[in-house]
């Protein structure tokens, strides 16, 4: 039984209690007994607690939720704190937690701060977690009393104890947390990268800020066409080769040193003055020489302190989908994809569009999409297909034959809509954990 079946659970009447000052005091036996079974039961299954904890963190903050790297570490946060909260109540019910900080609390907070973003992001986020998990815990302790009658009788102790734990413990945790975002802040005063992180975000958020002012804080210019760099791995990695690559591709784009701000242990933000139009080619070539497990996505080409902020937000978009594909790309190129991003807007009638234009396709293996696909990005090179796919080229022609006996009509007599349907079916359709 997940916790979400719990939530309106008619057997616990308490859902307003007000929460006592933190102290503590040993539990009775049948209430310790509650406490503990109720925290291994969600030990067990916490999925759905994780869930609509880490969703309930988003919604409240849409700046987090549009950030990969940083929705992926507010939900690691939550579910680290939630697992060491559920881990003690386990072993200890109803004691108090230990005050230091897990590896993911530190992580966020550092990455916060290197964004440019306010402390009040953090408190938020807290906050929201704390009251839907504890939301959660509450619903789910007030059932599991149920089982038995001596646990029904000690509902209220186990409930009062466990706020006592809970809420002590977040709060210990936001002490730790104000030390920490004081001395992120701290080193990056140090060498202005608080400057131009607060900067940037100036930028990014329309506010009152001249071209000039936000050039000088930066150090880097505006007046001139930038491109905008997302650079990633999959787990930490040096900053310095993420700087290295953002290096080298300003190099393959024609310019001088870029401007570069480490947002996370994995990633980067960067730009650099480029010409338009780019020359794709040498930028994807010098991200596949690259040894290193980094990914790369590019805004395209914009001018001035709104293009600035528009060919970031292009790479951005760019990352969110590659990173829908089983295995993202080494380098994702906005302009690659900007069809499909505008044509995404309504995934409703995407679907339906999918349905209409591909028929019996959309339910065929992946491959013989992914082939159709290749074939008309070839201008319908049955060859040059075969030599991306590294197949041979009857094998393409048996996969072409086969998608086009499965299409409503001959892609011949609708090419662009064929076209389009397959390259939102490759950036959208596909999952996380491949088919």
């Amino acid at each position: 039984m997940g916790v979400v079946d719990t939530f309106d659970s008619p057997v616990c009447t308490m859902h307003n209690r007000e929460v006592p000052p933190p102290r503590w005091e040993p539990l009775s036996g049948p209430a310790a007994e509650l406490v503990a079974t109720t925290a291994q039961h969600l030990l067990h299954d916490p999925a759905e607690l994780f869930a609509a904890t880490g969703q309930a963190i988003l919604d409240a903050l849409p700046v987090v939720d549009a950030d990969a790297d940083l929705a992926a570490s507010a939900r690691a946060t939550s579910n680290a704190n939630i697992t060491r909260w559920l881990v003690t109540m386990a072993r200890y019910p109803g004691e108090p937690v230990g005050t230091d900080l897990t590896p993911e609390a530190l992580e966020i907070a550092r990455d916060v701060i290197r964004r440019g973003l306010d402390r009040e992001v953090l408190w938020t986020g807290y906050r929201q977690g704390q009251n839907t998990s504890w939301l959660g815990w509450m619903r789910t302790l007030c059932t599991m009393s149920a089982g038995k009658p001596e646990w029904s009788g000690v509902l209220g102790e186990a409930l009062d104890a466990t706020a006592r734990s809970y809420f002590g413990f977040l709060d210990d945790i936001l002490v730790n947390v104000e030390a920490q975002v004081s001395l992120e802040r701290d080193q990056l005063r140090s060498d202005g990268t608080s400057m131009r992180l607060e900067t940037v975000r100036l930028i990014l958020d329309g506010a009152p800020i001249t071209q000039e002012r936000a050039a000088k804080r930066l150090g880097y210019e505006l007046a001139a066409q930038h491109i905008g760099f997302v650079l990633w791995a999959d787990g930490e990695v040096d900053q310095g080769s993420l700087e290295k690559t953002a290096n080298q591709l300003a190099r393959a784009a024609g310019a001088g040193r870029p401007l570069a701000l480490p947002v996370s242990g994995s990633s980067l933000w960067a730009w650099s003055h480029a010409p338009s139009p780019l020359n794709l080619r040498a930028l994807r070539d010098a991200v596949t020489v690259i040894e290193r497990p980094i990914h790369v996505a590019i805004g395209a080409s914009a001018y001035g302190m709104a293009g600035f902020g528009l060919t970031h937000r292009q790479a951005i978009d760019a990352r969110k989908l590659a990173q829908r594909l089983p295995e993202p790309p080494r380098f994702t190129s906005y302009e690659d994809i900007e069809v499909v991003v505008l044509a995404s807007v309504d995934p409703d009638r995407v679907r339906h569009f999918l349905q209409q234009t591909l028929g019996g396709l959309m339910g065929e293996r992946r491959e013989i999409r992914e082939t159709m696909l290749a074939y008309l990005r070839h201008e319908r090179n049955a060859t040059s297909t075969a030599k991306e796919l590294f197949t041979h080229r009857n094998t393409v022609l048996n996969r072409l034959a086969r998608a086009e006996s499965l299409l409503p009509r001959p892609s011949s007599e609708r090419p662009l809509a064929v076209h389009l349907a397959l390259e939102l079916d490759h950036w959208l359709a596909a999952q996380p954990n491949g088919e």
